[in-house]
């Protein structure tokens, strides 16, 4: 029956998007477009040169992009997609087969609970089609990481243990931790309910804690193969904006609303806004969303009203589901409840935001329960079957009623209401500040509040009150579908037999096709690997430079020849900017003050961009693209695409990678200092180095502070450079990548230190002469877990085989002996 099922789902994968399996389209939108393909091209191209994928220098002026968790760097069916396919096509793949697979999991874990074929069906349908996965697979790594939650609960119910490891370890690797933490969340659950019930049935009677034992090997069997990234990513925590964690406010950032529970039912009724409708790159909100939540995709869970329906029929055979459906609705509503400051104290959970992703629980516990719901309902009396028809009915009465009573009020109350937003809007208060307290490089990494422009106001007040007018409209599709829907699964309750259960499965995956099938749009192929018209000019001057953007929330449509955010990677060029949860405080404070940061838009790019020319060199940005003109901050406009929207501009005097310098400024206030100096001349250090003072230098000494000597970069790959130093005296070596942990520095064969230097760069201190000077990254912890990570791979087929023979010996001697009991009788 599996095989049918595998059969079904795959069929229905191909309807939910036939384009995408024709290869007429991709999803190349938003985050998949600036993250998620680029990360993924990035670490494939390394596994295939034979390196592993932990250190990048085309982002963020050099970052352990690995570790920032959603890369995906160590999930296998990832890297060997991309590895042998097109980065478009193994995009859209890596989506749909694990649509495919997360379907499938759930139809393997209803089995094991005893459910029919068509409730496993149904299942799998509300789970893999759901609004949740729809909408969430713009974070691909969410996506590939919920497909193996069924599966890790199947494995615990049926006391597979080598397969929990393989589903927990996939999960923990597939790029998404939160989404990884919240799904063991759950089947952590399960496996303490399960074996802490008095009675409950286990898989090996009698073994008492045995089960959870060998449950708590499993877990951590599967953290020790996914150790390089868990360590990885903690390492660079201590180094990012959620260090120790982060605030309430901050944590409570993606709370559900408590009215927006409705989108359970009626997804668009405060708006619509897919990713691909955003107008704007880098921005997470568009004009078709209206709701008080982040943005529509975090804020949409849809479940589907069939679903619904059958969940709430199936609720009573399964408390301890309803219990977990009922727990992830509270937790959804972040601050608003004890739950989620509480679940906060679980270790791990501290720097999490979004609390409303806790609808990947209730989407699962749901399609749990309406499975058993559509077994109680094949197996109900002709009278159970039509008292619920009724009652469903009855319900989809009701809400017309309602919805129209609600939208003749709204027409006859417009004015007012129109008057009411507008002075809510103009007395609103405007975005609070960060705190007086908070560290200066902390503050400077954070955008800059965006209160509500007066001129903004009527447009905004005008889209509310349009779009709550098409929510209870009578002849617009918002109001008549879920009464539509509800009638229909109404008189569908009627149906009896496998027809009946049937009928309802194919109205599950039609309500979910038509609000999730279209949600992430999708381009034509050819988009994913063209080249910006740019690209030509910049690879004309070779060398260790890096191309930056000026201004990035720009109309998505200019992305291609912006190269944005780390597009970039695909094309072999080297970036300052990088969009990640993990970002490093001290690199995004220097590019706020530069203006090449994400944050907020327009001239005042520009202005900050003129402010410090001698920091936008030690960057080693000689190319700067934008759809200003940047000829007034001292650039050279060199090119422009065809229809004059984008310009390149040169940077001459950018520093090539690494320069000398023959005297340091020793401060604990590194970041006031930096801005002070002369870069070229001077150094900003935070450790005693043996390199002269500046002011003792400038006041005791003959020396101008010309050019220290020459450094030039002979060898480079992503984890080591060699640079042949020639000092005319002691000096500083800043080489202008990230400082971070793990690098280090050898000096003619001998270690040397390496210390911070310009507030985020890497420092060595050399003698006059010359030297080779090696730097290289070596993360003692993370090549360590490397190896922990191959041992317990390997563990796992040996236990797997242990469990086999030692089942087969058991089952061998049970058989035995009832032969000897029966002989004996």
């Amino acid at each position: 029956m599996i095989l049918r099922v595998a059969l079904l789902l795959a069929l229905l994968v191909f309807l939910w998007a036939p384009d995408v399996v024709l290869g007429s389209g991709t999803y190349w939108v938003h985050d998949l477009r600036h993250h998620h393909t680029p990360w993924r091209v990035w670490a494939a191209g390394e596994w295939l040169e034979g390196r592993v994928p932990l250190w990048a220098s085309g982002v963020s002026n050099g970052f352990p992009l690995t570790a920032d968790g959603q890369t995906g760097s160590f999930y296998p069916p990832s890297m060997l997609l991309f590895a042998t396919l097109s980065p478009g096509r193994a995009l859209d793949w890596s989506i749909l087969l694990h649509v495919w697979w997360a379907g499938l999991g759930v139809a393997v874990l209803l089995r094991k609970m005893g459910r029919s074929p068509a409730a496993m069906a149904l299942g799998a349908a509300a789970f893999a089609f759901s609004g949740f996965l729809a909408t969430h697979t713009l974070y691909l790594g969410m996506q590939n990481a919920l497909a193996w939650l069924p599966w890790a609960l199947w494995a615990t119910i049926s006391g597979r243990w080598p397969l929990v490891s393989l589903a927990a370890a996939m999960m923990l690797v597939a790029g998404h931790p939160q989404a990884a933490a919240f799904g063991l969340l759950v089947v952590g659950a399960i496996a303490l309910g399960r074996w802490a019930r008095p009675g409950a049935p286990v898989p090996n009677p009698g073994a008492g804690w045995r089960p959870l034992l060998a449950f708590t090997a499993a877990m951590l069997l599967a953290a020790g193969m996914a150790s390089p990234q868990l360590l990885a990513t903690w390492e660079l925590v201590g180094f990012s904006m959620r260090d120790g964690g982060v605030a309430g406010a901050f944590a409570n950032i993606g709370s559900l609303p408590p009215q927006e529970l409705i989108g359970a039912v009626i997804p668009d009724f405060f708006g619509f806004d897919r990713p691909g409708d955003v107008t704007q790159t880098y921005y997470h909100r568009g004009d078709g969303y209206w709701g008080s939540g982040e943005n529509h995709w975090e804020m949409a869970f849809y479940l589907g009203l069939p679903a619904v329906v059958l969940a709430a029929l199936g609720a009573r055979r399964r408390p301890a589901w309803t219990a977990l459906g009922g727990l992830s609705l509270l937790l959804m509503l972040g601050g608003a409840t004890p739950a989620w400051p509480l679940m906060r104290l679980l270790p791990g959970l501290s720097g999490f935001r979004f609390p409303v992703r806790f609808a990947l629980v209730l989407t699962i516990a749901v399609a749990v329960l309406a499975a058993h719901g559509l077994d109680r309902l094949s197996a109900a009396t002709e009278i159970e079957r039509r008292r619920w028809s009724r009652r469903v009915l009855a319900l989809a009465g009701l809400a017309l009623a309602g919805l129209l009573a609600l939208g003749g009020g709204l027409r006859l109350a417009e004015v007012p209401l129109r008057g009411a937003l507008t002075a809510r809007y103009a007395h609103r208060p405007p975005p609070p500040a960060p705190p007086d307290d908070l560290p200066p490089l902390l503050r400077a990494s954070l955008p800059d509040p965006e209160p509500i422009a007066p001129e903004e106001i009527p447009a905004r007040v005008d889209r509310i009150v349009t779009s709550l007018l098409a929510s209870t409209s009578p002849l617009g599709l918002r109001l008549w579908w879920p009464v539509l829907g509800l009638a229909l699964v109404g008189m569908a309750l009627r149906v009896s037999g496998q027809r009946g259960a049937w009928l309802l499965g194919g109205l599950l995956f039609v309500d979910l096709w038509r609000f999730g099938a279209g949600y992430q749009v999708r381009v034509d192929p050819a988009l994913v690997e063209a080249e910006s018209p740019l690209l030509e000019t910049i690879r004309a001057t070779p060398g260790r430079w890096r191309a930056t953007v000026v201004d990035r929330r720009q109309d998505p449509a200019l992305d291609t020849a912006l190269m944005s955010a780390s597009i970039g990677l695909m094309h072999g060029l080297r970036d300052v900017i990088l969009t990640s949860p993990l970002l490093l405080v001290r690199n995004e404070a220097l590019l706020g003050e530069l203006g090449l940061d994400v944050g907020d838009r327009g001239a005042v790019k520009v202005e900050r961009l003129a402010r410090h020319p001698s920091l936008v060199d030690l960057l080693g940005v000689r190319w700067l693209l934008s759809v200003h003109d940047l000829t007034g901050a001292g650039y050279r406009r060199v090119a422009d695409t065809q229809d004059l929207t984008v310009g390149l501009f040169e940077n001459p005097d950018a520093i090539e990678g690494a320069l000398i310098v023959d005297c340091v400024r020793l401060t604990d206030d590194p970041w006031s200092t930096l801005l002070d100096i002369d870069p070229r001349r001077e150094a900003v250090v935070e450790t005693p180095v043996d390199v002269p003072d500046c002011e003792v230098l400038l006041t005791e000494s003959a020396v101008t502070m010309e050019s220290a000597g020459r450094v030039e970069i002979v060898s480079e790959t992503p984890t080591s450079l060699t640079l042949a130093v020639q000092a005319d005296r002691p000096g500083l070596v800043v080489q202008t990548d990230s400082w971070y942990p793990g690098w280090t520095a050898s000096l003619d064969g001998a270690r040397v230190p390496l210390v911070v230097a310009d507030l985020v760069f890497r420092g060595v201190a050399v003698p006059a002469g010359s030297h080779e000077l090696v730097l290289r990254y070596e993360p003692p912890a993370i090549t360590a877990a490397l190896r922990a990570a191959v041992g317990c791979l390997l563990i796992l087929p040996v236990w797997g085989l242990a469990r086999v023979f030692v089942g087969s010996a058991g089952r061998t001697r049970a058989a035995k002996t009832a032969s000897e009991r029966s002989s004996a009788g």
